[in-house]
């Protein structure tokens, strides 16, 4: 769970760029970002999220992984 901010950890840098969308459990798009190819660390601070639960789904344009995120 988290209070609004969100670190993403890679185990390996990323052959490309890497997309994700944060979705609401409506499946409303609620937040894009990119990860660049050279980070395997990424921070977003302040979500400014309702409190919920929502899935993040991550893309390098070939794959696509999907995970639950918790807003306390």
């Amino acid at each position: 769970p988290t209070k609004g901010n969100l670190s993403i950890s890679l185990t390996e840098q990323p052959k490309s760029n890497l997309e994700f969308v944060i979705y609401d459990l409506y499946g409303k798009q609620v937040g894009n970002y990119s990860i660049a190819q050279q980070s395997n660390i990424f921070t977003i601070e302040n979500l400014n999220l309702a409190s919920g639960v929502y899935v993040l789904s991550f893309t390098d344009g070939e794959d696509t992984f999907s995970q639950k995120l918790v807003i306390e």
